[in-house]
């Protein structure tokens, strides 16, 4: 930004002068996101592309002087970047022995006939992972939708791995007393720690997957007031998950 057009500007000025569009957004979605700060703590106008289905997009990225002291708004900087989204399928997977270190995975459970995917966001404040719909056929999921794609990084024992979310944080779990009881949450943690971030995976022999927190929360799916989310809902598998958990591995 130039002298001339930085004259009167301040800090919140400019974090809010960049911006990203795309001209389709049911094939690729453009967003500022915070998650990732730059070396230079740059940390809201970082450009962040989730592809939703195939097909090719025009996303803009633009630097904009607003409207101030009399002077109208000035797009400093303008340019157009194009995006194609691939095919990308899913399939649901029934032995550890189908996944490994690096896999992009989708972590998902049912409940009344419909399926969601965890989702990289927080709900009332750390506790509660928010859950995205998704549509599967035929065992595969084609349209991710706004669920988050987990990379698994390999854990310290045999099928265990740290679940890292594409929002760059990790799934992580807590377990709270009160008065009221005690709670388990599956909540999400900006860096991984071996006490509440690593997560055994197995399957029974029906194909059944558990997932288990090192420190003996198991995550399960929920609908709590009618928001889909993920919880660590106890420590005795019992009782633990009233839905199904599924892992689906990116082909």
């Amino acid at each position: 930004v130039s002298d001339a057009d930085s004259v009167g500007l301040t800090g919140s000025d400019y974090v809010n002068m960049v911006s990203f569009t795309s001209s389709d957004e049911t094939i690729v979605k453009a967003e500022k996101t915070s998650s990732e700060p730059d070396t230079a703590g740059n940390s809201k106008s970082r450009l962040k592309l989730t592809g939703i289905k195939a097909g090719s997009a025009k996303v803009t990225a633009k630097i904009t002087a607003p409207a101030k002291d009399g002077k109208e708004a000035k797009v400093l900087f303008s340019k157009d970047i194009a995006v194609t989204v691939a095919d990308v399928s899913y399939s649901k997977i029934s032995s550890t022995a189908d996944i490994k270190a690096n896999d992009e995975v989708l972590l998902t459970f049912s409940n009344g006939g419909k399926t969601y995917a965890f989702a990289a966001e927080t709900l009332a404040k750390d506790w509660y992972l928010k859950a995205e719909e998704v549509a599967v056929s035929d065992n595969k999921i084609t349209d991710v939708k706004g669920a988050s794609v987990l990379t698994l990084e390999a854990g310290t024992v045999a099928d265990s791995y740290y679940f890292h979310a594409d929002n760059g944080k990790y799934l992580n779990s807590a377990v709270k007393t009160d008065e009221k009881g005690t709670h388990y949450n599956t909540l999400l943690a900006d860096k991984k720690d071996a006490a509440t971030s690593l997560f055994s995976v197995s399957f029974d022999d029906k194909g059944v997957l558990t997932v288990k927190n090192t420190n003996g929360v198991f995550v399960s799916g929920s609908v709590y007031n009618g928001t889909a989310e993920f919880q660590g809902a106890s420590s005795s598998k019992a009782n633990y998950d009233k839905y199904p958990l599924a892992i689906y591995k990116k082909a």
